[in-house]
């Protein structure tokens, strides 16, 4: 059940990047679009499936999680890029999806994304990992909108800075 799910996240928050990247390319051509990793096979070892993911050349960052929480703050500059776009990515999805679910949990290298969580008003609507209304809240209660978020026009959502 839980490898149904994590497709279906993976699924839907890929599905945002376009609209997202179109956004993001109009307004900040200068900034790292976004992309999620793709399945490349599926293996089934006694009775369980895997899926496995392209590999990730680079230093791993997780960005956000699915409590809500940023994980850390970033150190460098091009840190402090792929941090603002995360962000804005997840306030997107929130934006985008008429405030049904963000997409959180977001980690992966640069902009290049996997394992993605969908955090929805109602908890556990999409599996295990959507920990549903007060990830959300804390998400944007801790969230202050950033570079991206303003240029790309994403308005405040009830409880964000």
């Amino acid at each position: 059940q839980g490898f149904r799910e994590d497709h279906v996240n993976s699924y839907l928050a890929g599905c945002l990047t376009a609209p997202f990247n179109e956004l993001l390319r109009a307004r900040l051509p200068d900034f790292p679009t976004v992309r999620f990793v793709q399945c490349i096979r599926l293996l089934e070892l006694k009775n369980e499936w895997y899926s496995v993911e392209e590999h990730l050349e680079g230093k791993f960052t997780k960005y956000n999680n699915i409590f809500g929480d940023v994980e850390r703050q970033p150190w460098t500059e091009e840190e402090k890029r792929h941090f603002d776009v995360a962000a804005a990515f997840s306030h997107f999805s929130f934006l985008h999806s008429d405030h049904e679910y963000a997409v959180l949990d977001i980690q992966g290298v640069g902009s290049t994304y996997t394992d993605p969580a969908i955090v929805s008003l109602d908890q556990l609507k999409y599996g295990y990992t959507d920990t549903g209304y007060s990830a959300l809240q804390s998400f944007f209660q801790k969230h202050t909108c950033n570079h991206v978020c303003k240029e790309l026009g994403l308005c405040k959502v009830d409880g964000n800075r």
